[in-house]
């Protein structure tokens, strides 16, 4: 990962969160001298957020396979971010995102503490994180969630995310993937393909 990457990534995001969200919350980017310590400080946070899997034909071994097999085959990120938020110099979640195509961003993964959900962190974040992106070039924002994950869905939907499909992964269940268009052209192409695949019966 190339530190001039990380710097310009960090640069931005200290401009556009340099206000804390609403409650205070503060959003900082880790630079690329500190990505690993942090990320081992994060992971906790991390692994808390994560959910059993859905009822499923596969045993722990083979779950944990297919996510081996995931990771050997994903695309090398070009860029990688993680972005911390803290509240009373306290950390209370964590952002993580990877840049995967030259012009395409993908949110990875977002954990925040119980205590400190549904206050509007995630949108908080989202306001901000989206024109940072534009500003940066890319012209795309790509995430998979899962179908029953409303404290992620209902604010991306509410910040112009579209839902491009959905899948079902051996490991999660049903999976929803979004897409935030990030100029007008783009999404006017996305409205476009999707009026065309609605059934003329459907309102």
């Amino acid at each position: 990962m190339s530190d001039d990457l990380h710097s310009a990534f960090a640069t931005a995001t200290r401009s556009a969160f340099a206000a804390p969200l609403r409650g205070g919350f503060v959003v900082s980017a880790v630079g690329a001298d500190a990505w690993e310590a942090a990320w081992q400080q994060v992971r906790p946070l991390c692994a808390m957020r994560e959910r059993g899997p859905q009822d499923t034909p596969y045993t722990a071994d083979e779950l944990a396979g297919f996510g081996a097999l995931g990771r050997s085959l994903a695309p090398r990120p070009l860029r990688h971010h993680l972005v911390i938020h803290e509240a009373g110099g306290e950390l209370v979640g964590v952002s993580r995102g990877a840049q995967r195509l030259r012009a395409d961003w993908c949110m990875s993964l977002t954990a925040i503490k119980p205590a400190f959900q549904r206050q509007g962190i995630y949108s908080g974040l989202l306001s901000r994180l989206l024109p940072l992106l534009r500003d940066m070039g890319f012209r795309q924002v790509t995430s998979h969630h899962r179908a029953d994950n409303s404290a992620v869905l209902v604010p991306k939907l509410k910040a112009g995310f579209l839902v491009t499909g959905v899948q079902v992964s051996p490991i999660s269940g049903l999976m929803v993937e979004l897409t935030r268009p990030l100029s007008e052209g783009l999404a006017a192409a996305y409205r476009s393909r999707i009026d065309a695949d609605r059934d003329p019966g459907e309102p």
